[in-house]
Parts: structure tokens; sequence; C-alpha cells
């Protein structure tokens, strides 16, 4: 399998947040009877909305058709 692209964007912004961490709070904060997505799903639907302006329904979009999110 190849290599992501370390220069790429999303890549870059992924090394700058601390999705591990996140990860454990979001475990403790939500119950086992709600759907927990991952982390770096969460962060990437919000940054699209916020940064991109995209629709919720573009986001759904971007994150299936990109390899990178």
């Amino acid at each position: 399998m190849g290599k992501l692209d370390s220069g790429n964007h999303w890549i870059r912004i992924e090394e700058l947040m601390p999705l591990p961490r996140q990860e454990n709070i979001d475990a403790r904060q939500f119950s086992t009877n709600i759907v927990n997505l991952p982390s770096r799903m969460k962060f990437t639907a919000m940054y699209n909305n916020q940064h991109l302006g995209l629709s919720d329904e573009e986001d759904v979009l971007q994150i299936q058709e990109n390899l990178y999110l």
C-alpha cells in the first residue's frame, strides 16, 4: 500500500491536533448507548463546516471521497 504525502494539508493539520488525547476524553464523556465517532472524523466535519463553509451534505461527500480525511 502507498504512503500518504507528508506535505498534504490534512496530514499537517492532523499533526497539530492531539487526537489520541481527544479520543480518551470522548470515551469518558459519551455513554456506550451513544455512537461515538472517531475524533479525526468529528474534527474534519467541524473544520469543513467552519473553515471551508461546506454544508452537512457536502461535508459527508468530502469525507467519503477524500482518502486524506
